[in-house]
């Protein structure tokens, strides 16, 4: 009977050390997606700008990085003003993953309506209302805390091209 009990109790612990799942820590998702952006900036020879161009005009390579970690690149400024607080701001937008792969299209599913500054769930589309007009483009790289809730929880940056209308 000892004899079991011996083989079991180190048997036990076996099963659970070859059992268990490896997840990853809050920090190594973190990092992972750190890479992923610093690695699409580097592989897409992007110039990280830390001020805004004065004339919003963009080489095809620039990026401006905010205060708040969102990377945008203004594609078209758009026209007429600016958007204002309580301004309903419809986003027609691509959702594309690091790799490249569209996520969304824009054509799937009915685009986000939020009011500026007031009720958004998306931050990355509230702060990128505040460079651009309406009709407005802009190509934007976004962490996960800034982006849709499942970004979010899954720790993924995404990459969007959205267009903006504002309805006032």
């Amino acid at each position: 009977m000892k004899k079991a009990i011996y083989i079991i109790s180190l048997i036990v612990p076996l099963i659970f050390c070859f059992s268990c799942k490896k997840t990853k820590s809050l920090s190594e998702l973190r990092r992972e997606e750190r890479e992923s952006i610093e690695n699409f900036i580097r592989d897409n020879n992007i110039e990280v700008l830390h001020t805004l161009p004065a004339d919003t005009v963009f080489a095809s390579n620039q990026y401006f990085l905010d205060e708040t970690g969102l990377y945008i690149q203004v594609v078209d400024k758009g026209v007429g003003d600016s958007a204002k607080k309580g301004d309903i701001i419809v986003v027609d937008y691509y959702e594309i993953s690091m790799s490249g792969d569209t996520v969304y299209p824009e054509e799937t599913f009915d685009a986000p309506t939020f009011k500026y500054d007031a009720d958004y769930t998306v931050e990355a589309f509230n702060t990128t209302a505040k460079y651009i007009k309406h009709n407005g483009e802009a190509n934007l790289i976004v962490p996960s805390s800034l982006g849709f809730e499942s970004a979010k929880m899954s720790f993924t940056a995404y990459r969007y091209h959205v267009k903006y209308k504002i309805k006032g």
